[in-house]
C-alpha cells in the first residue's frame, strides 16, 4: 500500500473517531438540553465512517459489500436527525407521530441499501476496483435511490430553511449561533453534490469528512457558543407562550419585536417586518387612553390595560416595550359590581346616583345638539295613605311593580330611575316636543289601569307627571331641568293629581 492509500486510510480512521467521540460525550450529557438530537447525529454519522473506512480498507468484493451495507445503517438517517435538532434547537417540538410518520422513508431507505447486493431494487449493477490508491465498490443507482436521497438530503435542507426563518425574527445574541448552524446542516448536501460532479476525478468520497466537520461545527456551538443556554432560551419560550402581549418598538417608532399574543391581538404587526415604521401603538393610545378594547374570534370584546416600559442600556433610553394585559374578566367583575351599586335595591331600577351620573352626559349632549328633549318627574298620589291603609309591604310591592309597569315603555336610550321615596324620574332624548305629553299620558293610564294585588282588587294607584322640555334659554344645567319638572309636578299634584303638566305651560 502506497503512502498515498495510507494517509487516506488515517484520514478516514480520524473521520470516524470524531464522530464516535462526540457521541459518548453526548451519551455521558444526555438529559442536557439539545444532546439527545446530537447523540443521533453523531451515531449516524459515526456508522456512515465506519462503513465507508471498511469500504476502503476491503481487499475483495464481499469486504467492500460489507461497508456498504455498514454505511446504510446510519446515512439515512442524517439528515433527519439535523432536521430534529434544528427543530428542537428553535423551540419547536413536534409530536412523535409526526417524527415516526418522517421516520419512514429513511427506514425503507435503510432496509434497500443494506440488502442492496441482493437485488436489483436500489443499484442496477456493481463492480469492485481496487486501483492504485484505495478500493471501491463502484455503484450504477436506480430512480429510487436517487428519490431516497433527495428525500434525505431535503430534510436536512428543511432544517436549513427553519434556522433560516428563526435568524431573521431571531433576537441578537442567537444570530451567530445559527448563521453556524445553517452551515453546519448545509455541509453534508454539499458534501453530496460535489461527490456527484467529481465522482469521475476522486478516488474516494468526501461525504465522510464533510460529516465529520458538521459534528464538529454543532459541538464547537455546545462548548464556545453555549448552544442551548438554558435562561435565554427559557425566557424567549415563555415569552411565546405567555398570554400577556408585548410591542417593542426603538425611541424613533420603529418595530422591534412582539410574541405571539401580540400579534395574535394586533394582527397587523404579521404584516410588519423590523424596523419598519409603527404608528399602530400611538393609534391606540393617541387619545391618552391606557386600555384597549378588541372582540375575539367570536365577536365578544375583550379588554386589555396597556403599560409603557422605556428600556435603557447604559445610561441611555434604547427603546420603548408595550405591555398589552388582559384585564377582562376583572373589569366585567368590576362592571357587574358598579351595576349593582347603580341599582335600587327595591324596585332593581336606576338609583338617585345612578340617574346624575348617566344623565349628566345626555344633558351635555343637549347642548351641543340643541335638540327637543324632557325630563319627567314623576310622583305616587297619596302614597303614604296607601302606606297608612294597607301597610309597608303593600306599599313596597306598589313601588316595584310602578317601576316594572313603567320600564317597559321606555326606550333603551331612555334613563329611568327612582329619585327617593314615592318619586322617580326619566330623561327622553331626542323627542318631539308634541310627543312628550302624549307619553306621559300614556304612562298615567298604564298606573291607573294596572291591577295591583289579587289580595286587594280595589287597591287603586295613580301617578301625578311634570315634564320639563328642554329650553337653552333656561335649563343651562341638568339641575335646572329638574326643577322645572318639580314646578310642573308640583302643579299636577295641586290641579287633581292624575295628571300631567308641563313646565311650558300656564
Amino acid at each position: 500500500m502506497k503512502m498515498t492509500d495510507q494517509l487516506v486510510l488515517i484520514i478516514h480512521v480520524i473521520t470516524a473517531a470524531i464522530p464516535l467521540t462526540f457521541f459518548i460525550i453526548a451519551l455521558d450529557k444526555y438529559q442536557a438540553p439539545g444532546m439527545k438530537y446530537f447523540a443521533y447525529l453523531s451515531f449516524c454519522v459515526f456508522i456512515f465512517n465506519l462503513g465507508y473506512l471498511v469500504e476502503l480498507s476491503a481487499t475483495n468484493e464481499n469486504g467492500a459489500f460489507l461497508g456498504t451495507q455498514i454505511k446504510y445503517i446510519g446515512v439515512p438517517f442524517i439528515g433527519l436527525s439535523i432536521f430534529l435538532f434544528i427543530l428542537d434547537y428553535c423551540g419547536k417540538k413536534p409530536k412523535k407521530p409526526v417524527v415516526y410518520l418522517c421516520m419512514a422513508l429513511p427506514v425503507i431507505h435503510s432496509l434497500l441499501g443494506i440488502t442492496s447486493p441482493w437485488h436489483d431494487f436500489y443499484y442496477k449493477s456493481f463492480f469492485f476496483l481496487a486501483n492504485e490508491t484505495v478500493a471501491n465498490l463502484i455503484k450504477e443507482p436506480t430512480i429510487v435511490y436517487y428519490l431516497l436521497y433527495i428525500y434525505s438530503f431535503g430534510i436536512a435542507l428543511a432544517g436549513v430553511v427553519v434556522a433560516f426563518f428563526a435568524y431573521k425574527n431571531g433576537v441578537l445574541w442567537r444570530k451567530k449561533q445559527l448563521i453556524l448552524l445553517v452551515i453546519a446542516a448545509a455541509i453534508p448536501g454539499a458534501a453530496s453534490a460535489v461527490s456527484i460532479f467529481t465522482r469521475d476525478r476522486m478516488s474516494f468520497d468526501i461525504s465522510a469528512i464533510m460529516l465529520s466537520l458538521t459534528c464538529s461545527v454543532i459541538a464547537y456551538l455546545f462548548i464556545q457558543q453555549n448552544l442551548f443556554k438554558i435562561a435565554p432560551i427559557a425566557r424567549e419560550q415563555i415569552i411565546e407562550k405567555m398570554k400577556d402581549a408585548f410591542v417593542l418598538v426603538d425611541m424613533n417608532g420603529h418595530y422591534a419585536d412582539a410574541n405571539n399574543a401580540a400579534k395574535s391581538l394586533l394582527p397587523q404587526l404579521k404584516l410588519i417586518s423590523p424596523g419598519s415604521k409603527i404608528d399602530l401603538i400611538d393609534k391606540i393610545l393617541g387619545e391618552g387612553r391606557n386600555t384597549l378594547e378588541v372582540p375575539d374570534t367570536a365577536g365578544v370584546p375583550r379588554y386589555y390595560s396597556i403599560s409603557k416600559t422605556v428600556i435603557s442600556h447604559n445610561s441611555k433610553e434604547i427603546g420603548i416595550c408595550y405591555m398589552f394585559f388582559d384585564i377582562t374578566e376583572s373589569k366585567l367583575f368590576l362592571d357587574e359590581v358598579s351595576e349593582q351599586a347603580d341599582r335600587d335595591s327595591l324596585t332593581g331600577i336606576y338609583n338617585r346616583g345612578a340617574f346624575f351620573k348617566r344623565a349628566n352626559p345626555v344633558f351635555h349632549k343637549m347642548l351641543r345638539v340643541q335638540t327637543s328633549s324632557a325630563v319627567l318627574m314623576m310622583d305616587l298620589d297619596n302614597f303614604k295613605i296607601l302606606n297608612d291603609t294597607y301597610g309597608h309591604q303593600t306599599g313596597d310591592l306598589v313601588l316595584r311593580r310602578f317601576a316594572q309597569e313603567l320600564s317597559t315603555h321606555f326606550r333603551e336610550a331612555d334613563i329611568f330611575a327612582r329619585y327617593g321615596g314615592e318619586e322617580f324620574c326619566a330623561v327622553l332624548y331626542n323627542v318631539g316636543e308634541n310627543k312628550i305629553k302624549a307619553i306621559a299620558n300614556r304612562l298615567c293610564e298604564v298606573i291607573r289601569n294596572t291591577q295591583w294585588w289579587d289580595k286587594q282588587p280595589q287597591l287603586s294607584v295613580t301617578v301625578s307627571i311634570g315634564a320639563a322640555i328642554y329650553d337653552p334659554a333656561i335649563h343651562k344645567t341638568l339641575e335646572d331641568m329638574i326643577a322645572s319638572a318639580d314646578e310642573a309636578l308640583y302643579k299636577a299634584k295641586n290641579t287633581g293629581r292624575n295628571r300631567v303638566c308641563l313646565s311650558s305651560e300656564p
